[in-house]
């Protein structure tokens, strides 16, 4: 018999290691077949079991340290892992995929461990000496063992360090808010087994993203009711459904229990002045959420946190580097860049609009130029309103704006011109002057802008106030 403290114990093993993922009885399955080939006189054996996306050491002997967490392909071990196929090594020195844990070693061999078709571990055995010949036979006895164990314990699972790695990853890849959202609310019921999440953001706070059954139903709560929930985490940490001796209720929540609800958590996204929001997971199930489980979201919160103020930082730097800070507009290079776009794209239809403000230098000469400043904002407000919806309009000049237009034909964009007019017309502002030009096939960006400012100079040598196309 193993003594029950030897290498099981720095293993995590034997306890209570339902929050490592290390299942006990399958720790000790591993060790027995160590022994075994310990027992053959296999000096470096080891075995290893897929939980999550690596491989993690379940059992070993003779080593002084060990390799864990491997990837596919990585080594011996993971090249064995992902393609299922057993490997037997002489000259080790001889194979660049070989990483030495321990000096000496000549000579290896690693058979994987087949679960349903699939590769879920391997077992290896390496020597400093030349292996004995009945190596490769009992190792792939041992496998065929393993697996018929496993087909009744189960596979590993993974432990709740490599989901929170898993899951904190994919965050960190998500660099838009509305990935983030949906990263996170993924993380987050997988983490808890919950299966309705609410991403509450905002003060006061507003359903942003959803999930599962319950989550519509939840956001949709009134705005005092959410304002509420949301107050429960408001200077951080967590709050969780407690189970009492006659089961869960939801007691002074009628609204949560009228949805069907049982059981609720609750996790705050950051903490203090930064503090963004919270996130509601509900199940309609009895759901007892461990303290470990309960850090690990709290933990995914802060996480979430981080990268939605990242992602709004980045989107401030992206506004301010395409942006008119004076009228919000898209500035001279963003609208090179989206004219310079539209001309490259396959379908053709391209129209230029470029437009003056009539009588602008009389407002900056007379008035100053905080006036002429007032203008322009309230002109890009009331020229906007003439574009169709996802049209957008820049600011190309001292007082000239310009937008481009996808369109069937040059009547279709007169009329959009003649909607711009009349729209900062209507403002009682004064009048704006438009020059429209209609892509040619092959023309360049700089030909196409002087066609249409030559349309637009047209229209002022005719008295402004209205348009001429090219």
């Amino acid at each position: 018999m193993r003594e029950p403290d030897r290498t099981a114990s720095w293993l995590g093993a034997p306890g209570p290691l339902q929050s490592d993922g290390l299942n006990p009885q399958l720790v000790e399955v591993c060790m027995a077949v160590v022994d075994e080939l310990t027992a053959a006189g296999i000096e470096l054996p080891s075995v290893y079991l897929q939980a999550g996306t690596t491989l993690r050491c379940y059992a070993i002997e003779g080593y002084w340290q060990l390799f864990d967490g491997i990837g596919p392909g990585v080594g011996v071990i993971g090249s064995v892992w992902r393609s299922g196929e057993a490997v037997e090594v002489t000259g080790v020195g001889s194979v660049p995929s070989y990483r030495a844990a321990v000096p000496g070693v000549v000579a290896e061999i690693c058979v994987p461990v087949l679960l349903d078709g699939q590769c879920v571990g391997v077992i290896n055995a390496e020597s400093v000496r030349p292996l004995p010949d009945d190596t490769r036979a009992l190792l792939d006895s041992l496998a065929g063992r393993l697996s018929a164990q496993l087909a009744v314990l189960g596979p590993p699972r993974s432990s709740l360090a490599q989901v929170l790695l898993t899951q904190a990853t994919r965050l960190a890849e998500s660099q838009e808010a509305p990935a983030i959202a949906d990263r996170f609310l993924e993380a987050a019921t997988s983490t808890s087994g919950l299966t309705s999440a609410v991403l509450l953001l905002g003060r006061p706070p507003r359903g942003v993203a959803t999930c599962g059954p319950l989550g519509d139903a939840i956001a949709g709560l009134s705005f005092e009711e959410l304002v509420e929930i949301d107050a429960w985490v408001a200077h951080g940490g967590s709050s969780r459904t407690a189970p009492t001796r006659d089961g869960f209720a939801l007691h002074g929540q009628q609204a949560l229990n009228d949805l069907g609800a049982r059981s609720l958590v609750l996790v705050s996204l950051g903490r203090g002045p930064e503090r963004l929001g919270s996130l509601l997971l509900a199940d309609e199930r009895e759901v007892a959420v461990t303290l470990a489980t309960a850090e690990a979201l709290e933990l995914l919160g802060e996480l979430a946190a981080a990268n939605l103020r990242s992602a709004r930082a980045m989107g401030r730097l992206r506004r301010a580097a395409t942006t008119d800070s004076l009228t919000g507009l898209g500035h001279r290079a963003a609208f090179d860049s989206a004219l310079e776009e539209a001309l490259s794209a396959p379908e053709g239809g391209v129209a230029l609009l470029m437009l003056d403000l009539d009588g602008f230098k009389a407002v900056n000469d007379n008035r100053g130029h905080s006036a002429g400043d007032e203008l322009l904002r309230n002109a890009a407000t009331a020229l906007s309103r003439g574009l169709r919806q996802g049209d957008q309009l820049f600011r190309v000049g001292g007082d000239e704006f310009a937008t481009v237009l996808r369109v069937r034909d040059a009547a279709e964009a007169e009329a959009i011109g003649e909607r711009l007019v009349s729209s900062y017309r209507s403002s009682g502002m004064g009048s704006v002057s438009v020059g429209i030009a209609m892509a040619s096939p092959g023309e360049s960006l700089a030909a196409l802008v002087a066609r249409a400012d030559d349309a637009l100079y047209a229209t002022k040598r005719g008295g402004r106030d209205g348009l001429t196309v090219a």
